[in-house]
């Protein structure tokens, strides 16, 4: 219930179950959304970063996004906070 999620990372932060899944509804779950792996998922401890590529539809555009995602989870093993490192320089529209 106090999982954060900042995506991007520098935007603010979303806090709260509720708060990320509507996050997530509205973004993703209207669009057709591929996402697949571009190298491995890498894990320190408690925290694990995967890089991947995203393709779905920006402002009515198709485009791609190149995503480092970082997630710490706690010591139950659950969700904890996720910062996704992206930028205008990492969307491409096609």
């Amino acid at each position: 219930d106090d999982a954060r999620v900042e995506d991007p990372v520098g935007t603010p932060p979303l806090i709260g179950r509720t708060a990320i899944e509507r996050f997530y509804h509205k973004g993703l779950g209207r669009n057709k959304v591929h996402a697949r792996l571009t190298g491995p998922v890498r894990v320190a401890g408690n925290c694990a970063a995967m890089p991947f590529r995203i393709e779905l539809e920006w402002g009515g555009q198709p485009c791609t996004i190149m995503v480092i995602d970082v997630m710490e989870f706690n010591e139950d093993g659950r969700f904890q906070s996720m910062k996704a490192y992206w930028g205008v320089d990492n969307l491409e529209l096609r």
